[in-house]
């Protein structure tokens, strides 16, 4: 039976050697270090990645009520412009470190939250006259009262 999980070898750097600590998987059955061996069930992987579908669902929508809030009632006053901008800046990086791993659930989940965070940064940054242009052409005829 292959162990698990697998040994790591010495690596030497600087002629100092760099060991990692791996726990003896052939312990007792039931004990911390070997509960810890253990591979992740099929059952628990599937758990892992519904929850982070909820995760990443909820942080996308999040943005939502305050990019519409916004297109409503054309009034950015009670936003921070410095959250904003860092909220922006950190979605640039997540989204950097989801193509430097190619990983494509990070990538798309951080260009949609990129893309609703930099709407409400644009919108507060921008003068009411063209708030209220961006707004009345993202306002759907239905709600604005010109429908047809």
């Amino acid at each position: 039976m292959a162990r698990w999980p697998p040994a790591r070898p010495i690596r030497k750097a600087a002629s100092m050697a760099f060991v990692q600590v791996v726990p003896a998987c052939n312990s007792r059955a039931g004990s911390p270090v070997a509960n810890a061996c253990r591979r992740p069930s099929m059952q628990s992987s599937q758990v892992v990645t519904i929850v982070s579908l909820f995760a990443a669902t909820l942080s996308m929508v999040s943005f939502v009520p305050q990019a519409w809030g916004i297109i409503r009632s054309r009034n950015t006053d009670g936003i921070s412009l410095k959250t904003y901008l860092i909220t922006v800046i950190g979605f640039v990086t997540w989204l950097l470190y989801g193509f430097l791993l190619m990983q494509w659930a990070i990538i798309v989940q951080n260009i949609i939250c990129l893309c609703l965070s930099a709407f409400i940064l644009m919108m507060k940054m921008l003068p009411q006259r063209k708030k209220e242009v961006v707004a009345d052409a993202l306002t759907p005829d239905f709600l604005s009262g010109e429908g047809g």
